[in-house]
């Protein structure tokens, strides 16, 4: 949720490709095949062999945003080449990527493991692995006229590239 509230507050960091204008969670039942799972060795490690290839042919690497923990510009090259590459390889795609992120504040001391804002997130790439969807114990369903000035607002919302500010490649 702090995502979607931060993307909301701050439409100008373009960290979606349609602003989020109405922050929400939802759950997912999903049946997965091909997960990389960035909490096992093996997904780090594919991860790591894929941004030496990068390093390997020279090139030019995205930075990740050391003051916004939200944009992972490198993380997401790598990702995007991971999968092309598996892809040019007729390799088995991957239905979602998972991964563990320390944000936030240490929780105890600064060994402990654990911070305010860490989570797991999951990017799911097929639409068809979420077999249902269902809200959390915590939320609730918006009212018809939040729903409708919710539509309102996201029919007036530039999407994609209109938000996205066109730049030439060098």
């Amino acid at each position: 949720m702090n995502f979607a509230a931060e993307s909301a507050a701050h439409p100008d960091r373009l960290y979606t490709k349609r602003p989020i204008l109405t922050p929400a969670v939802v759950g997912a039942v999903i049946c997965v095949s091909g997960c990389l799972d960035m909490t096992t060795q093996t997904g780090l490690d594919e991860f790591s062999e894929v941004l030496e290839q990068l390093k390997a042919v020279g090139a030019p690497l995205a930075r990740n945003d050391d003051n916004n923990p939200l944009l992972r510009r490198l993380n997401n090259q790598v990702f995007t080449a991971l999968h092309a590459f598996r892809q040019a390889q007729s390799m088995q795609a991957y239905q979602m990527v998972r991964g563990a992120f320390l944000q936030g504040e240490p929780l105890g001391d600064a060994y402990s493991g654990f911070s305010r804002d860490g989570h797991i997130q999951l990017a799911v790439r097929d639409a068809g692995i979420v077999v249902s969807g269902f809200l959390p114990q915590e939320d609730r369903l918006m009212t018809a006229d939040e729903y409708e000035a919710a539509q309102a607002l996201r029919a007036a919302a530039p999407v994609g590239s209109a938000r996205k500010p066109r730049r030439r490649a060098p």
